[in-house]
């Protein structure tokens, strides 16, 4: 999301996106503490590193893709299906669906 910019996607959608990213976070830990039968704060770290990861994978795709096409992620498949999974699962989260 920061690499977008939150001036670039306002204040209703960056809010929108920050609630999503929230909720996606807690039930990852959620889910995590369950699977380590540990802390929360255990999994909270595992989560974290899992994310920082993950982030660092789509950054680099989507500076790639920028660099090739002019777009981080509109014209790649992987990009724009792993979008749809995680809208979905997003309003799932908020009750939408």
């Amino acid at each position: 999301m920061e690499w977008s910019g939150e001036q670039q996607a306002g204040d209703d959608l960056w809010r929108h996106l920050s609630e999503s990213r929230e909720q996606m976070v807690m039930v990852a830990a959620f889910i995590m503490q369950d699977n380590l039968r540990g802390l929360m704060d255990e999994a909270v770290a595992v989560v974290g590193r899992d994310i920082r990861n993950i982030t660092d994978i789509y950054l680099e795709r989507m500076q790639i893709n920028y660099a090739t096409s002019g777009q981080a992620f509109n014209a790649d498949p992987l990009m724009r299906s792993d979008l749809s999974v995680c809208n979905l699962f997003a309003s799932m989260l908020q009750g939408e669906q």
